[in-house]
């Protein structure tokens, strides 16, 4: 059975969907589980429509809507941001590393993992409603801007080979991109890499427990801003680390 994974919030609104991709489906609520990394955070109840009625040019269209509060993204299955599975080589990480053929991820199956996006203007970060609203939202107290490039970042060298090390956090990584392009890279429930492609007007959040890494791309430049929930927390933890307990309650949360 084909299935459609849609995000509403509090005020739902179902009007918002246009009548074609509601037509002839089965709607089924449920609540995250509260172990769910992302689910004391985000007002939002998880909404599963089944798609077995719908032709295969309605199930390539389909679109999902991403409501928390009163901000939403409607993004096509891959607008804005492109992911996909990587190969096993060991060449310079600043290159794509796509399998042959390309073996894309989309968001969807990101979603599945604990990591959510959003796509803003990035031209207007400062002054940005949609921005305040969503830290507002999800709690993103505190906030503050990175630039890595070798001519502005002390020990760049040193920072960058740290970055890409896999490591995990205990709470989630949340980095929207201001400026200039990279990659954040994720393992999947079978230990798979994935690489996510970020750039400009890309926010994302990474759920803590997950193993990832980040690296520049062959532009060697980002800027991007941190945020947190509370008092920034820096400390990354190198695989392995399996024994925490957060790591555990990531594995256990259903994809």
């Amino acid at each position: 059975m084909d299935f459609v994974n849609i995000f509403l919030g509090k005020n739902n609104n179902l009007e918002m969907f246009s009548p074609e991709l509601l037509s002839g489906t089965r709607m089924q609520h449920r609540t995250l589980r509260s172990d769910w990394s992302h689910s004391r955070k985000f007002s939002y109840s998880h909404v599963t429509c089944s798609r077995s009625t719908l032709s295969p040019a309605q199930r390539e269209s389909t679109r999902y809507l991403f409501v928390f509060g009163s901000s939403a993204r409607v993004l096509g299955p891959n607008m804005g941001l492109e992911a996909w599975y990587m190969d096993s080589s060991d060449d310079d990480q600043r290159k794509p590393h796509r399998l042959n053929p390309n073996v894309s991820v989309s968001l969807d199956e990101l979603r599945k993992l604990g990591v959510f996006h959003w796509k803003l203007n990035a031209d207007v970060y400062e002054t940005d409603p949609e921005l305040e609203q969503i830290r507002k939202e999800q709690g993103y107290s505190y906030m503050d801007i990175i630039t890595i490039h070798k001519d502005t970042l002390p020990n760049y060298e040193e920072k960058v080979k740290v970055f890409y090390e896999e490591h995990l956090h205990l709470d989630d990584e949340i980095r929207y991109i201001l400026d200039g392009q990279a990659y954040f890279d994720v393992r999947d429930e079978k230990d798979r890499w994935i690489r996510i492609a970020m750039e400009k007007g890309d926010l994302i959040t990474l759920p803590a427990g997950i193993y990832h890494r980040f690296t520049l791309d062959e532009t060697n430049y980002v800027k991007a801003m941190r945020l947190f929930v509370g008092e920034p927390v820096w400390k990354a933890y190198n695989r392995p680390a399996d024994d925490f307990h957060i790591r555990q309650n990531f594995r256990s949360c259903p994809s």
